[in-house]
Parts: structure tokens; sequence; C-alpha cells
């Protein structure tokens, strides 16, 4: 096992790694490299880092342990519960319900341009946000993971149990589960406690330290803090069950399929291994070598998380890092498993790293086009400053305009980035270390004064930009 962890962390590099492991009645804890490079700390079983949107299904539960005690239900709409919800279209509106919610489902794309730039909101506030927010398919249509809909359940959780969200996870789930090192929120650890993992990214195979991202306002989605050793205590719960918490009837619901995941949706390449995957009540769930796998994963700035759970097998592996956007542990996870399960061993490191290079290499590709296509349509810009100004949308938040004397500049989610002018009104953002490239286009009122500017910001409503009115 010790052997499996290490080389994991070896090729891809990353800072320090805590694992946990359930086999039968064996629990096993590994800790290696560093939690805090700058300051030599060693990662440890008991090291706390944030798991991310592992906290979606903790958020599930809560609704469960609802619905169990007949306070909700949740094929009921949402709006039963929020008479204030409300979505872009009347229809889904009216009839989105919990289910729905809880197993993305909405109709919505991501959008989490919306709420990453808008970190002074409240939930309330990011939630309300959702009325402007277009929706890429129709109620229903199809599986597309979304943050919000979490931030939903959060308020559902507050309105009927008449607590707030955090407090109600600690009473009636980390408490009689005696998860003791697990946060709701990142900052109720002082920064300086060593036990507190440092978040980094990868600069040419080296480790960065990154400022951490306590996004307070996505509540449910993804806030929480925890241990290997705890989290491994949560997934001993999803498999045995605890009355004291929640029934196995109500587990086995959120266990099961609600939404069909089709292949591309989710993973990097298609695996043989890995069929009908689907999504269930804050759980991904999968056939794995004819084994039923249920597991969720986890991504905030500087780290990573992956939890998952073999039913009737009584394996559990919980998963935390310290490192920025990793499929590491996506590669260890399927590893370990081989190992636990007793089936022929595959070489998962290179099969995800071999995904994540043929995905960066078109990346490249298309951002090296991006920049020739736009190096032949570059043109003067005489006259920047009648675009200065902030630009305003009621779900994105505000994008401000400025200018160094060289270029006009674009200001967002705490980044200011230079653009090209391309033509008339239209400008190219093109930012090869942070892989970002798109057009950007102002508008001019009937008197032929700049009043707005579009911004394709969600990649499934390419055609619709996303529509900033300039602020008087």
């Amino acid at each position: 096992m010790e052997k499996i962890i290490l080389e994991t962390k070896e090729r891809f590099y990353v800072p320090g790694i805590s694992v946990s492991v359930l086999k039968d009645k064996e629990k096993m804890h590994y800790g290696f490299g560093l939690s805090d490079c700058e300051a030599d700390v060693e990662a440890a079983p008991d090291t706390v880092y944030c798991i991310g949107s592992s906290t979606k299904a903790f958020t599930a539960t809560a609704l469960c342990i609802l619905a169990a005690e007949g306070r909700l239900d949740i094929d009921m709409p949402v709006k039963k519960y929020l008479t204030e919800f409300r979505m872009y279209d009347e229809y889904s509106t009216e009839q989105l319900t919990i289910r729905d919610a809880l197993s993305h489902r909405s109709g919505l794309p991501r959008h989490d341009t919306s709420w990453l730039n808008t970190p002074e909101r409240t939930t309330a506030e990011q939630v309300a946000a959702l009325a402007y927010m277009e929706p890429a398919w129709p109620l229903r249509y199809r599986f597309h993971y979304q943050n919000h809909m979490f931030m939903v359940a959060t308020l559902i959780v507050e309105r009927v149990s008449e607590m707030s969200w955090g407090d109600f996870v600690k009473e009636r789930i980390l408490r009689p589960l005696q998860m003791n090192s697990t946060y709701i929120y990142g900052d109720e650890i002082r920064d300086g406690d060593k036990k507190k993992a440092r978040p980094y990214m990868l600069r040419k195979e080296k480790p960065v330290r990154m400022p951490y991202n306590y996004m307070k306002s996505a509540g449910g989605a993804g806030t929480m803090y925890s241990t290997t050793e705890d989290m491994l205590k949560w997934l001993d719960f999803h498999l045995n069950g605890n009355d004291k918490v929640l029934s196995k009837e109500w587990l086995h619901e959120m266990h099961e399929p609600q939404t069909i995941i089709r292949p591309g949706e989710i993973l990097p390449a298609e695996f043989p291994k890995i069929q009908f995957t689907s999504y269930g009540l804050g759980w991904f769930i999968e056939s794995y070598e004819g084994h039923k796998i249920v597991h969720h994963g986890g991504t905030v700035e500087g780290f990573k998380s992956e939890q998952i759970f073999v039913p009737g097998k009584n394996i559990g592996i919980s998963m935390l890092c310290n490192l920025n956007q990793t499929k590491a542990l996506s590669a260890l996870g399927y590893r370990l498993l081989d190992e636990l399960l007793g089936e022929e061993q595959s070489d998962w490191n290179k099969k995800f790293l071999d995904a994540c290079k043929e995905a960066a290499e078109k990346n490249s590709e298309a951002m090296k086009s991006a920049m020739e296509a736009a190096g032949k349509l570059v043109k003067e810009c005489n006259d920047m400053e009648q675009y200065k100004g902030t630009y305003v949308n009621k779900a994105y938040g505000e994008a401000k305009v400025s200018n160094d004397g060289k270029h006009v500049l674009l200001s967002m989610i705490g980044l200011t980035l230079p653009t090209l002018p391309t033509g008339e009104d239209s400008f190219h953002l093109m930012v090869e270390s942070y892989e970002l490239f798109f057009p950007v286009k102002f508008l001019r009122n009937e008197k032929g004064r700049v009043c707005a500017l579009l911004i394709p910001l969600e990649e499934n409503l390419k055609q619709k930009p996303i529509r900033f009115e300039r602020k008087e």
C-alpha cells in the first residue's frame, strides 16, 4: 500500500498526501510528503485539508435526515420550502424538486464564474442570482455538474431545520460520528495550526504556494475541511449505517442512481473498466470491474479530495492532498481498488497522465490557433479610454475595464488580464500562463457610446455570451 501511494505521489509531484483505508474491520492510515513545504511539516493522517465537493454528500445527508423525520419531501418542488426561489424560466421555478437539485439535472451549466467573481455575496444572494442564469438544457434533460443547486440545498436545510446549515451538520452528523477534526469552514482553524495543510499549485514540477480560498457563500457545495481519519468514519457510516444519524434505507436511496451520466461528461477519457456511471444524491455511482463503486471528489484552489466506498465489500478509501487540479487521487483510487478487490493491476497513473497530456496538447493547439488567428486580426486601438468603466451583470457581478497605456485590461475573479484589439470594438483576451483565450466585444447605443460588454464565460452557452451593462 505504501509503495502504491508513494509511486502516485512522485509521478504527479504531489507535495503532501494523506490516505486512510478500511478493509473489512482493518483500518490503515498513511501520510507522505509535506503539508507545509515552507515550514517542512510532514503530511499525516490527522492533517486537515479542504475536502471541496466531498461536502455535497454531507448536505444531501442533512436533507435526507429531514426527509426521514417527515419534515420535508425530496420529491416536492424547491419552491415549497423556499418561496422566494426563482430560476431563469417559470417552468423550472415551479417544477424543480429537491431530488433534481441533489442529482445535477437542473438544466443549468456550471456558471461558476458567477460565484467565483462575487465572494462578497451570501449564500442566499448566490441563490437569488439563479433568476438571471440561463439554462443550457431543459429541466431533467441530462446530467450536468452544478454547484448552485447545493447552495439551494443549503438554504433548504436552514429553512426547514431553523438552524444554520453548519450547525445542523455538526449536531446531526459530525458529533454522532465523532468526527472531531472536521470543520464547516477552513477559517475555523487558525492558519498557523501545524495540522492545517497549505495549498499549492505546480510550476515546472515544483510546488508554489497559493492563497486559501474559503468561499464561504458556497456553503454545502464545498466549504468543509477534514482529515482522512475522520473521513474514514464518514465512509464507514455510509457502508454500515448508524441509526443515530440516518437509517440504512435512506442511505440506500442516496447510493442508488438518480441521473445517468453519458460517456465523456465526467472522466478525462473513456476507460473500459468503468461502466454505467450515474449520480445519486451527493454521490457518483459506477460499475468497476463488475463491482458497484460509490465515490465523490472535491477540488478547491490548492486542494484535492477523493472518497470511495464499495457497498457489500466493507471497503472504504479516503484520500486528501494539497495540490491544485491534480488527477493523482483519481489514479490512486482505482489503483488501490485493484489491490483491495483482488483485480488485475492496471497502471492507472499512466492512464490519467496520458489523458491529461492529450488534453493539454489539444488545449495548447487550440491556444496556438487562437493566437495565430487573433494575430492576423490585430488592429490599432486609438482610444482606450472610451471602454474604461465598470460593467455589471445581475448574476455574474462586475467586470472592470481599464488600460495601462498599451492594452485594454479586463478585471474579474481577482485577475487583471490584457486584451488584443482585433476589430471595431472587438478584442481577444489571451493569457497563455492561465490558458485563457476568448473574444470580448463592446456594444454601443444609438448615440454611439459604449454601453455593454459581451464575454463568453460559460462554455455551454458559447453562442450566447454573458452581457454586462455599463454602469453610469
